[in-house]
């Protein structure tokens, strides 16, 4: 009986940390997004150090968000 019980409360951490996942990856969409259109001026073509320094801080936020 104790195992049905061990069984059931992995699974909900399971679906936790799926959902965990699924919400920062959500997060980072709506943060690349807003970096892209807010940083980065979406009316000019940005200079390769602005476009450079936009990817490095998307790559951040990929990183710190894993």
């Amino acid at each position: 009986m104790a195992e049905r019980k061990d069984q059931g409360q992995g699974g909900g951490k399971q679906t936790i940390d799926s959902r965990c996942g699924a919400i920062n990856g959500l997060m980072v969409e709506v943060i690349e997004g807003h970096i892209r259109f807010h940083f980065v001026d979406p009316d000019h073509r940005p200079t390769s150090e602005q476009a450079r320094a936009t990817q490095e801080l998307i790559d951040l936020l990929n990183s710190y968000m894993k």
